[in-house]
């Protein structure tokens, strides 16, 4: 039986026809909607592997092994050998016809040699593998490891003198293998102390690890950086008229007390500077006594450092006081940025020996030692704690991630579960069990330091360890471009999906100096199974979910193939074969999109091509006139020039660059002539089109309804497409040939980054200083009249005084805090609405605005008894977000606020509900409207949920999430008889604050969805939403990490909503909900309701944490990387017929790039649940069987950040194919039917094609209010 979607979101523009009466809007989920998420595009270069091999040499790894290891009798007696490499082997013989396992065992046991097995202890496996390593062995077909790699060499245990001692020792340092120093190659200097090594110490463990982490960072564990209050330091007294000064030499542990005086002298100088303080105090029978202490930062002496034993090449010349990091890590930040570097440890115990590390490690750290700390009674705590440490770049001193391997080399790590990169990092943990013993404890080690742990028994361990370990420390990908799909709604018939995709491209070039990424934005259609084509129904993406791009011929470059999108330019044969810079070249035609169809310069008759608008006017006239914003647009033109006014405007150079002129130096425009332009090239270039959605923006068409097929269908179209690219301006371009009508560039564009204007190859600073010009979402406003040929229009309609709408509202969002709203309806003369200003004013409600991220949400509401034309929006992002643990207390950004949309006040804020608002008289009747709320302290940033409880077009209720893991319900009285009335509660939901204080809460990026269902009776709403930090979307974090937790989609049922008495109560069944009021949905209930986890009376929802790793795009199955928030949600959920869908993004998958490669990180999954409960319904089949109805799926939706959108099978005329209702001679006839229009079959849709079969839909008129009628009935 075919199902019906109802939609109840918002009225649709009016369609004023005899034969449509009303129609409702679609919620469409559309692309890319990322926050500062430039992270995950990355360059390509070559990147160096540097490697420190930290070898245990303790006396276990003697002959004593060979017991342990292999149960050989204890009356064996030893033999030696020597192997090819040079070095004495000690081995116990062992009878070839021992029917010992432990012996014969083919991968951990010993070396059958002719009739007798050698069981060699595990020094000298160590070497056989290190030698293996470096030198190769063809007999096992091993090759030795490439000579670009850099390699050095430390061990655990100092053996030096005959002695041993307890601590680390860098023996050789981290150079390449094919490098030659003193007349040998590293590698050979590398076999030659490998060698020599002897198993004769402790196992310092924990001070070992800190010597070679010293060395890699180029500091010393001689010392420590302390941070000490009044530590007396020096102090004076006179005798005989001469000042003698002591100086301290030995202090306490604390450094608060003098322990050792140096003798008085008077050659001694008494300390100045703001760091010392000097008093009176009493230390001696002389006068004048003056202590004096010091405030600062000190280096303090270490015990139990191991560099004193490590040997002088490793060392800084000529002091040799602190390590020389390899130069490997001391090259440029682009060369660092791309290099792989870890510690790979090879230990065969537990640690002896071992305590006192924390001060070792804090001198390895350098000045970020000061603030690391651990438990300094024993070694697994501060190890792990070091291990995790080097993976944050910002915590050590060289900026880099530094990995840490394990192998466990011996018998007693072979009943320890192997590590498996196919598992998440978390499931290797688990793997291990209750970790309490030292085996684990190593084992874990490895885990948590990304490098992995392996058991070690043979030289071939040795080798597969180290090169597994080096595989995963980089790799090279070329460049791509990326991007991704929007399919627009259509305002002129709401009940049908265009096949119309848009497809916003741009290519990432962090690795260059460049503030401006360029891109484009092209036009494709949708197949009636949801791919993407291009001209000539080509595939546009692959099988990976990547863009299919051009192919050439490698000798000649001339361009082999092409996917031609809808808006490409004509290829003229005469110059088909010429460069991408020819208009009618084939590489011309194929970077095609709006780009292509850029009017620049002059045309034939000498006119300026481009409508270039801009609010920037002058105040004033000639030399005296003053440039900034204007309240009206007007077209900037070559002519300003020579106006006697705009002449003077300093960065005329720079729009001048926007009509296409590639000026020598825009920042002269004095030296700009007609003459010079003529002489200059053209400069063509777009922005990226990043978060900016494209939006249809129709302003004609006529409608008709065909009664046969039930099908509204529209003709005689015109249409536009608006985005906004980070260039700065917004662009309007004509949907059928992508030719643009006009650009709008705000003054505040033109002051805050002009040199975005001109060629980007110029521009610098980087993506620490990148620029976003106007990069937030747009929406529409429209209202249509019927002109004299029945079409629908924005403009005069064919009754007297009957004037359509067509406005567009839309912020900036990293490019500035601004809201604008361009009146559209004379689309040959647009004007300027309104402009909201935040930087305009140092006080008041707008102050406390943040960056304007929220896409405007559009709606009606009574205010002050007239019904009125509002705008919605979160307040604001704080770009202090950007840190990973942002504890935020400033409140900026906090809350939302409601604008009025139209009308001669348009722009003037309402009404505004946050912590930063005091709460206004109930009776209050002019002026801004406040609510306060303390809770609503933390930024909103997503686009507001606002819902119609009862059909008549004004808004009831709000909902939004904020970045303090907070959901808010505001609840709009449009009955209330003054302004003061209006808001009447804000309801939080659901406080996820616990760990705010440590700013590692639940993020909120996006709208909530909402959907409805009834309960025994009781009808409520779902609110799901989902949490990822949007603003660091590659961070992660190693399991067991304190005061963070897996990102989650979560459910809350509003119980009060419907509530016929809700604008009456003070008391709420939905209120400041807990994780502990909701139920956890897991992979192992997600598909089964036998026994519901959330039922509707007993909890107020349910959440389900991604926490489980999923098979990737190309099949990639490997889990190692996926660690605490590897995936987060990332857009607004999808609810269609008892089924969401959750868009994820995976950071732990490589994407189309490596760690060092260009391309894009991570990718993209669909993550589908049956609602409300979350959990999918478990029916027996036919046979008896059990199966899952609708069984939920992980379905991987692309590279990089991607979110589904729906689609439709109607054709591109409208039509919709019938619904064939199984049961229709079944079902009675009613008259409702004479109410309805099929609308096709809604699809959810990703760049791999459809999520499911789809849902066919059927727009009705219901004349009931939602809470009554909509709601869906559940058990």
């Amino acid at each position: 039986m075919n199902r019906v979607i109802e939609f109840f979101n918002g009225l649709a523009s009016k369609l004023l026809t005899s034969f449509v009466t009303a129609l409702f809007t679609l919620v469409v989920a559309t692309g890319v909607t990322q926050a500062s998420d430039i992270e995950i595009y990355q360059e390509a270069k070559s990147g160096d592997i540097t490697l420190m091999l930290m070898l245990d040499i303790s006396g276990s790894m003697d002959t004593r092994s060979i017991r342990n290891d292999y149960g050989t009798s204890s009356n064996c007696n030893f033999t030696t050998d020597t192997a090819p490499g040079g070095y004495s082997r000690s081995y116990c013989a062992v009878a070839s016809n021992t029917t010992s396992t432990k012996v014969k065992n083919t991968k951990t046991g010993c070396t059958l040699v002719g009739s007798t097995y050698r069981c060699y202890d595990r020094i000298s496996r160590l070497k056989d593998g290190v030698f293996d390593l470096l030198a190769g062995n063809t007999a096992k077909g091993i090759t030795k490891l490439d000579g670009d790699k850099i390699i050095g060499l430390s061990t655990l245990g100092v053996y030096t003198g005959n002695s041993y001692h307890n601590t680390g020792r860098v023996l050789v340092p981290a150079r390449k293998l094919n490098a030659t120093y003193g007349g040998q190659t590293q590698r050979d200097i590398l076999l030659s102390y490998v060698k020599d090594l002897s198993a004769s110490t402790n196992t310092p463990t924990a001070r070992s690890y800190a010597e070679t982490i010293a060395y890699i960072m180029g500091q010393t564990t001689a010392s420590r950086y302390y941070n000490v209050t009044d530590m007396p330091y020096y102090r004076s007294f006179v005798y005989y008229g001469d000042t003698y000064v002591q100086q301290c030499t030995s202090w306490n542990s604390g450094f608060s007390s003098c322990s050792r005086w140096s003798n008085a002298s008077t050659s001694i100088s008494v300390p100045t500077g703001d760091a010392y303080a000097g008093y009176r105090c009493n230390f001696s029978n002389y006068s004048n006594n003056i202590c004096y202490y010091y405030t600062g930062v000190i280096q303090a002496a270490n015990s139990n450092s191991g560099f004193s034993y490590s040997l002088d090449t490793t060392k800084l010349a000529p002091a040799n006081e602190v390590y020389e990091m390899p130069s490997s890590l001391s090259q440029t930040d682009d060369i660092k940025q791309c290099s792989g570097q870890g510690v790979y440890v090879l230990t065969d115990g537990e640690p002896t020996q071992d305590s006192g590390s924390l001060p070792l490690m804090q001198g390895a750290l350098g000045l970020k030692g000061m603030s690391f700390t651990c438990d300094d009674s024993g070694s697994w705590d501060c190890i792990h704690k070091m291990a995790t440490t080097l993976l944050t770049p910002a915590s050590n001193p060289i900026g880099l991630k530094v990995k840490t391997a394990v192998v466990g080399f011996g018998s007693d790590f072979n009943g320890v579960t192997s590590y498996d990169r196919t598992k998440t990092q978390e499931q290797n943990i688990e793997a291990l069990g209750t970790i309490d013993t030292n085996v684990k404890r190593a084992a874990y080690w490895g885990i948590i330091g990304e490098g992995g742990w392996y058991s070690g028994s043979s030289s071939q361990d040795v080798v597969d360890s180290v090169n597994a370990f080096i595989d995963s420390l980089g790799t090279d990908i070329p460049a791509v471009t990326t991007g991704s799909p929007t399919v627009p709604t259509d305002a002129l018939n709401p009940t049908t999906l265009l096949n119309d995709a848009y497809y916003q491209q741009f290519q990432p070039t962090p690795e260059k100096s460049y503030q401006l990424w360029v891109g484009n934005l092209k036009k494709y259609k949708l197949d009636s199974s949801g791919i993407l084509k291009g001209e000539n129904n080509e595939d546009v993406i692959d099988d990976d979910g990547t863009l299919i791009e051009p192919t050439y011929d490698d000798s000649t470059g001339r361009l082999l193939t092409a996917v031609y999108d809808y808006w490409s330019a004509d290829v003229n044969s005469a110059v088909a074969d010429s460069d991408i810079d020819v208009i009618g070249s084939r590489k011309f035609a194929a970077k095609g999109g709006a780009w292509s169809q850029l009017k620049l310069r002059l045309n034939d008759a000498g006119n300026v091509q481009r409508k270039l608008l801009t609010n920037r006017k002058a105040t004033g006239s000639g030399s005296n006139a003053t440039f900034g914003n204007g309240s009206s647009l007007r077209r900037f033109t070559l002519d300003d020039l020579t106006d006697s006014t705009y002449k003077y405007d300093a960065n005329r150079g720079y729009l001048v660059s926007l009509l296409g002129y590639a000026v020598d130096d825009a920042s002269k425009p004095e030296d700009i002539t007609a003459t010079t332009l003529a002489s200059n090239g053209e400069l063509r270039q777009f922005g990226a089109v990043m978060h900016s959605l494209p939006i249809l923006v129709t302003n004609k068409g006529k409608v008709a309804y065909n009664k046969t097929t039930k099908v509204v269908t529209s003709t005689n179209r015109e249409d536009y497409i608006l985005f906004g690219t980070t260039q700065g301006l917004l662009h309007v371009v004509d949907a059928k040939t992508g030719a643009e009508k006009f650009a709008f560039v705000p003054n505040e564009m033109v002051e805050k980054q002009k040199e975005a204007f001109v060629d980007y190859t110029k521009t610098s600073g980087g993506v620490e200083s990148m620029f976003y010009g106007i990069d937030g979402p747009w929406v529409l406003h429209t209202e249509y009249v019927l002109d004299s040929s029945g079409n629908l229009v924005v403009g005069s309609g064919k009754g007297t005084n009957q004037k359509g709408k067509q406005i567009a509202y839309g912020g900036l969002r990293m490019g500035g805090r601004s809201y604008y709203a361009l009146d559209l309806a004379d689309i040959d003369s647009p004007s300027l609405k309104f402009h909201i200003n935040p930087d305009g004013v140092t006080s008041g409600p707008l102050s406390h605005m943040g960056q304007s991220w929220s896409k405007p949400t559009l709606a009606y509401v009574n205010w002050g008894g007239k019904k009125k034309l509002v705008m919605f929006v979160g307040g604001g992002y704080d770009p202090e977000y950007e840190k990973s643990n942002y504890v935020q207390t400033n409140k900026k950004g906090a809350g939302v606020y409601m604008f009025s949309a139209d009308g001669s006040d348009a722009g003037d804020l309402l009404w505004w509900a946050s912590a930063n608002a005091s709460t206004s008289s109930a009776g209050t009747t002019s002026g801004t409207i406040g609510t306060g709320n303390s809770d609503m302290k933390y930024s909103v940033v997503s686009e507001i949920r606002a819902e119609d409880r009862n059909g008549d077009d004004l808004v009831d209720h709000l909902y939004f999430g904020d970045l303090g893991g907070q959901v808010f319900r505001v609840d709009l009285n449009n009955k209330a008889t003054a302004i003061g009335s209006f808001a009447k509660a804000t309801v939080r939901l659901l406080n996820l604050t616990a760990n705010a204080s440590k700013g590692t809460q639940p993020r909120f990026y996006d709208k909530p969805a909402f959907s409805l269902y009834r309960s025994n009776g009781t009808t409520f709403a779902a609110i799901s939403i989902g949490s990822g930090n949007r603003s660091t979307p590659l961070l992660s974090y190693t399991a067991g990490t304190s005061g963070v937790d897996y990102d989650a989609v979560y459910t809350i049922y509003d119980k009060d909503v419907a509530r016929t008495d809700l604008y009456s109560t003070s008391t709420y069944n939905t209120k400041d909900m807990t994780l502990s009021n909701l139920g956890l949905i897991t992979n192992n209930n997600r598909g089964d309701d036998t026994s519901l986890v959330a039922p509707f009376a007993t909890t107020g929802g349910w959440y389900y944490q991604f926490k489980t790793c999923k098979t990737g795009i190309n099949g990639d199955t490997k889990c190692s990387d996926y660690k605490v928030q590897s995936e987060k949600v990332y857009g607004t959920p999808i609810v269609t017929n008892y089924r969401m869908y959750v868009p994820t993004f995976d950071s732990s998958k490589p994407g189309i790039s490596g760690d060092c490669g260009a391309g894009v990180k991570g990718e993209s999954f669909a993550a589908s649940f049956c609602m409300p409960y979350g959990q999918c319904e478990k029916v027996l089949d036919d046979d008896g069987n059990i199966i899952i109805r609708d069984p939920p799926e992980d379905v991987p939706i692309g590279i990089g950040i991607q979110e589904p959108v729906i689609t439709s099978n109607c054709s591109d005329d409208g039509t919709c194919p019938i619904i064939e209702d199984d049961d229709e001679d079944e079902k009675p006839k009613t008259s409702a039917e004479n109410y309805c229009i099929d609308t096709g079959t809604r699809v959810p849709t990703a760049l791999t094609g459809p999520l499911n079969g789809g849902d066919d839909t059927r727009s009705c008129l219901i004349p009931l209010r939602w809470f009554e009628k909509l709601s869906r009935t559940t058990s």
